[in-house]
């Protein structure tokens, strides 16, 4: 899953202008298996290739995943 130049910006500005985020902060995604909570896990997972001083979890939660969710899913297990 390919997230569009245009949306990870979009999301990067927004962290920024709302100061969501500061330095040495951890950060957990949740992951139900839903197309809202894979797509937040994707977006901050490309956010944080970034340099940013902040640590990046994520947490699956019970729910349904198939198909490409289940890929990110999995790969967001190994890395926990």
């Amino acid at each position: 899953m390919d997230i569009p130049k245009k949306m990870l910006s979009l999301f990067s500005k927004a962290i920024s202008k709302y100061r969501l985020l500061s330095p040495g902060d951890y950060v957990l995604v949740c992951i139900s298996g839903g197309s809202s909570s894979c797509l937040m896990a994707k977006l901050f997972a490309e956010y944080a290739k970034r340099p940013v001083d902040m640590r990046l979890c994520f947490a699956f939660l019970s729910g349904e995943a198939d198909g490409e969710d289940r890929v990110l899913v999995e790969h967001a297990r190994a890395h926990v």
